[in-house]
């Protein structure tokens, strides 16, 4: 009777550790929900303040915050003296959370600078992100302007891996105030970009990091927004957590810790193919 006493408390014990592990989880991914939308600081070269952020809206990718550390490749523009000292002003203004002294630095001055117009259409996108939802008709405005701006970046540079990333997130960001229909429609566009921002810098993890979401938001797509992407493709878009989960673990090959929700993406993937002693791994390099 002893031994089976014995046995039924070594039980309930293991019992309870697993349910720890389960409640950690939990916590730490409500903590990422929590936060969603909110902006990382970048402090002296590295993101020492960065949020926890984890959530993913259907059917694709929630916005992303200030890209600004992966994105300071003066190429054309260098060669002009005064182009590259606007440069300068502006991303110094952009990392003190000015972005609309950004636009107002920039707006009529970038002709057809495709290193001053990214820079813009980011100012305008992130403008309209700071906004409440209330405000939902100026947010898409601003989010319209910034399409507008960052297409003609596009047209002026097509190696440019930033107009790339900018366009695919501001497309992202503008189709989903036009509903699902035209976000599933996008889809494939935005990934494109994406994908062509990897190719020209393979050395920015962001550009990894957001084709994992874009295949994290697919593969969770809901069965009412699959029967929309079934009318508008011949060959609906399609992706697996364990894709997505190679481009999040090939951003930090690339840069190891370079932005949290990169690292909490990494734990929910972890969680949705059933591991999760990786994904308390994953959650406890957040915590530390």
């Amino acid at each position: 009777k002893m031994q089976g006493a014995q046995r039924a408390l070594q039980h309930a014990h293991r019992h309870l550790a697993r349910a720890k592990v389960d409640m950690v989880i939990r916590r730490h991914l409500a903590a990422g929900w929590r936060h969603q939308g909110k902006q990382e600081q970048h402090e002296k070269g590295s993101w020492q303040k960065a949020r926890a952020v984890l959530g993913v809206t259907a059917p694709l990718v929630a916005a992303f915050g200030a890209l600004r550390l992966f994105d300071r490749q003066i190429s054309c523009a260098s060669k002009d003296d005064g182009v590259a000292e606007l440069l300068k002003e502006a991303d110094a203004m952009y990392d003190s959370g000015n972005k609309k002294g950004v636009r107002k630095l920039l707006e009529d001055k970038c002709e057809d600078n495709a290193e001053l117009l990214w820079r813009l259409a980011r100012a305008y996108y992130d403008t309209s992100e700071e906004l409440t939802k209330a405000t939902n008709l100026n947010r898409k405005r601003l989010c319209e302007k910034a399409l507008d701006i960052v297409t003609l970046a596009l047209k002026n540079s097509e190696d440019n891996f930033a107009v790339h990333k900018w366009y695919g997130i501001i497309l992202n960001k503008v189709s989903e105030f036009q509903g699902n229909s035209a976000t599933i429609k996008n889809s494939f566009v935005v990934k494109e970009h994406w994908e062509k921002a990897a190719a020209l810098n393979p050395k920015d993890p962001t550009s990894c990091s957001l084709l994992g979401e874009w295949c994290v938001s697919v593969a969770g797509i809901s069965g009412f927004s699959r029967g929309i992407a079934s009318t508008l493709f011949t060959s609906p878009p399609t992706a697996t957590y364990q894709e997505a989960l190679d481009y999040f673990l090939k951003a930090e090959t690339i840069q190891a810790g370079f932005w949290l929700k990169n690292q909490l993406n990494i734990a929910k993937c972890f969680i949705e193919l059933k591991d999760k002693e990786a994904a308390k791994q994953w959650l406890s390099k957040n915590v530390s």
